[in-house]
């Protein structure tokens, strides 16, 4: 009888033992992140996208994720294969969202400027400077733009980028392609190029580049930009998904997430930043 009893408690141990295994299991995750991404940050720096990141994930205990540095289409191509995999901040657009579910922003970046070869006549950047890009080329139709290929520059710019003659177009392909084309505009490969402040400040700096850079805003170009996370379309995906947009939603007024941007953020860029977040926080009020 006692045996019997005792066989019966070890198979009901073993079970709920089993059970309680399985319900602590984590739900594996895979995130990308560009290569590109990285040139935000040095050993002893991390990036405001890498703050922002730890942010959000201590606060997903149930997660088990596993992180791989990768290029754009390595990346899209693995995600389309798995269930449970991500991308890291990126730009949405209509094109991209065929392929991945989007995150609530998850950093906010000053928009796209137009910078100017460092070695190109000043009267002559004064001339263009913040003119549209079809009204710069009418003036001079030597000067070159570079591109850097499959890069998202948003809808409105890509537009415009389409339209230019292809002979004054200067591609560069290439996981490091954000580094190269930095470095050749201030060596003066070519003429123009559009860039974030907050890279080109952080860019030049390695580079210990004194060229004085002039730059402009061109008209009906977003004054902010938004970095997401960018997820398979898949049930577990849209989970993951709605989690982190609650988490964002609780920290975008949090101190730590603002300074996480000021740290990019420099001298007069600061008051426009300031001012677009307080705008975005409105925004939000209002939806």
């Amino acid at each position: 009888m006692h045996r019997y009893v005792l066989i019966i408690f070890l198979f009901s141990s073993s079970q709920s033992i089993a059970q309680h295994t399985k319900n602590i299991e984590k739900t594996p995750f895979t995130f990308y992140s560009l290569r590109s991404a990285t040139n935000f940050a040095t050993k002893i720096e991390k990036s405001t996208e890498d703050i922002i990141f730890q942010m959000i994930f201590k606060q997903l205990p149930e997660y088990n994720l596993s992180f791989k540095k990768s290029n754009y289409e390595t990346a899209l191509n693995n995600i389309e294969k798995s269930s449970n995999s991500c991308l890291r901040n990126i730009i949405k657009t209509s094109e991209r969202e065929k392929s991945f579910l989007f995150s609530k922003p998850q950093t906010l970046f000053l928009g796209l400027r137009l910078y100017y070869n460092p070695h190109l006549p000043p009267s002559r950047i004064q001339e263009i400077k913040g003119l549209p890009l079809q009204k710069v080329f009418d003036i001079d139709n030597k000067l070159t733009i570079g591109i850097e290929k499959g890069r998202a520059y948003g809808s409105k710019l890509t537009e415009q980028l389409d339209s230019l003659p292809h002979a004054n177009k200067f591609f560069k392909v290439g996981s490091d392609g954000q580094n190269l084309m930095i470095y050749m505009l201030l060596k003066g490969r070519f003429d123009m190029m559009f860039e974030y402040p907050e890279v080109m400040n952080y860019k030049r700096k390695q580079m210990s580049s004194n060229d004085q850079l002039y730059s402009a805003s061109l008209p009906n170009m977003e004054p902010l930009i938004f970095g997401r996370i960018a997820c398979s379309k898949s049930e577990s995906s849209k989970k993951l998904l709605s989690k982190i947009d609650k988490i964002l939603t609780n920290i975008y007024k949090s101190e730590e997430y603002k300074v996480a941007h000021l740290e990019l953020v420099k001298d007069k860029n600061q008051v426009i930043f300031n001012q677009l977040y307080n705008n975005f926080l409105n925004d939000l009020k209002n939806k």
